[in-house]
């Protein structure tokens, strides 16, 4: 072979090469993350997210929808199926991620909307009763007509037949406090393709495995299972009686006084701690906001950012710290940030019901012109 078509023939190769590879990137490019919801409905990503506690990776959040619907708020509609999804990205609790969902549900709707529905929400707290890991994956479906699905690791675990509960859950991620400024960003879905990508990959690259906790199904199932009845005594058969006895006159009935039925005193209301903190936080960070105003400087220096503070209280409400835990970049809206706080003291004292005499709690601040 002489050296010409040696060279044409690599020049050929390489290209193919560069071909493949080019529909290998554009096929990615252009991949959706999709699902096949347990009534055959086909749900594709519309947003994500990745919730942080102290700058630790705690799971990756991915928001589905049908096809057709892309806008994450249009999924507050009762007869739109739709999937929240999230894939743990390090150990975690099974009681830190119990507290994580009451508090946040709490904080983001108000306390006349969650409360009708504690024994739901305490239902589907008792789901993560179990030890989570690092690739566990835990889906929250909504089918219209049929309520709520929970999975882990695709083993169902409870359905909660209410569309409004799923509305409540949805605002853990689309509220007005979601978990960070840039899940706040994110979970919309309005991001570039390329993070989006970025995201996929990441996701798909904490594999759940199938049917790690079916054994803790069935032994919910049989500690459900009813006792079996105790087998009742063999009736004995009457006697025939005599001639003389059957022509007795049968005795004259006598007037029974009922008795009078129980008076059934209501429930008192559950107490659940981690809501009431929620609850809470969601009153002290409204009570910052009535004081919350764009620094003059920071204005006419066209000075944007956000901030987010950590704030210390103790039981009367009297503030004893604030943190700045994410700076916005500017000295001028930090600097304020912490001076508002100050000025909305005292706060709501802390509730009786949590029993603490400090209560710690985050603002997160957004300065946008």
């Amino acid at each position: 072979m002489n050296t010409h078509n040696l060279i044409r023939k690599r020049s050929l190769f390489n290209l193919a090469v560069i071909f493949c590879l080019s529909l290998g990137i554009t096929t990615f490019a252009e991949a959706k993350l999709t699902n096949r919801l347990s009534n055959g409905t086909n749900v594709s990503l519309i947003g994500f997210g990745t919730y942080k506690e102290f700058r630790n990776d705690i799971y990756l959040a991915a928001l589905f929808a049908p096809n057709g619907v892309n806008k994450a708020d249009d999924l507050s509609n009762a007869n739109i199926a739709k999937r929240m999804s999230l894939r743990l990205m390090s150990d975690y609790s099974n009681r830190n991620m119990a507290r994580h969902w009451k508090e946040r549900l709490a904080i983001n709707n108000t306390r006349e909307t969650w409360q009708p529905l504690t024994q739901e929400i305490i239902a589907f707290s008792e789901v993560f009763q179990r030890k989570l890991q690092v690739g566990d994956e835990i889906n929250i479906d909504y089918l219209p007509g049929l309520g709520v699905k929970i999975y882990l690791n695709g083993t169902l675990f409870k359905t909660i037949e209410s569309s409004d509960f799923m509305k409540v859950l949805l605002n853990v991620w689309l509220g007005d406090t979601p978990p960070g400024k840039d899940f706040k960003r994110t979970i919309r879905g309005s991001v570039p393709q390329s993070e989006k990508d970025s995201f996929e990959a990441s996701f798909l690259a904490l594999v759940p495995i199938k049917g790690r906790f079916d054994s803790d199904l069935a032994k919910m199932s049989g500690s459900s299972r009813p006792t079996a009845a105790a087998a009742k005594p063999a009736e004995a058969k009457p006697k025939p009686q005599s001639r003389q006895q059957a022509q007795q006159p049968k005795p004259t009935r006598v007037a029974t006084i009922e008795k009078p039925k129980p008076v059934i005193t209501p429930k008192e209301p559950v107490i659940d701690v981690d809501l009431i903190s929620g609850s809470y936080t969601r009153e002290l960070v409204s009570q910052f906001q009535k004081n919350q105003e764009y620094p003059a400087k920071a204005a006419r220096n066209n000075e944007q950012g956000d901030v987010t503070v950590k704030v210390t209280i103790d039981a009367n409400g009297e503030v004893l710290e604030v943190d700045l835990v994410e700076r916005s970049g500017s000295r001028t809206l930090d600097k304020a940030t912490v001076k508002m706080v100050r000025r909305s003291a005292p706060f709501k004292p802390i509730p009786k019901e949590l029993k603490l005499q400090t209560f710690e709690f985050e603002i997160p601040v957004s300065y946008q012109l």
